[in-house]
């Protein structure tokens, strides 16, 4: 199991699609930029079981497991949803700077004023895109 899904803890997707529900995932050009970024979020309080940096390729590891966890359900709702331009965009643009170069931090998140706080540590550092993923919806943060 890799250091994803021990965060997530199996919450990591929605009928089939990637959407781990109360997260917050950061995009950062580097992994060293991610790294930096998950110190910010623990000097300001996170717990260290709320919060990983992990590096492009170890995203795209947990995408295949995820993938092959998910099933012909999943395919077909990965499919509607990137048709409908949803969920599925956003993880299509993570599997693109991830084999780019890209490092991710993922947060727990489960309320506005934590969404605000979160934002307000990591929009400095420039991310290529912070998404939380909410109960109604996603909701960018950049």
């Amino acid at each position: 199991m890799n250091q994803l899904s021990m965060l997530f803890k199996g919450s990591e997707t929605y009928l089939g699609v990637f959407y781990p529900k109360k997260y917050i995932i950061a995009t950062f050009s580097t992994f060293e930029t991610a790294v930096s970024a998950k110190r910010a979020l623990r000097a300001i309080g996170v717990s260290p079981d709320e919060v990983r940096a992990v590096p492009g390729w170890e995203m795209l590891h947990f995408f295949r497991e995820l993938r092959g966890r998910s099933g012909p359900l999943g395919a077909l709702m990965t499919g509607f949803s990137r048709f409908i331009g949803t969920e599925a965009s956003f993880f299509d643009r993570d599997v693109w700077e991830a084999r780019h170069g890209a490092g991710f931090v993922a947060v727990h998140c489960s309320t506005e004023r934590e969404a605000d706080r979160i934002s307000q540590v990591l929009t400095p550092m420039h991310p290529a895109a912070m998404q939380w993923y909410r109960t109604g919806g996603v909701h960018s943060l950049v």
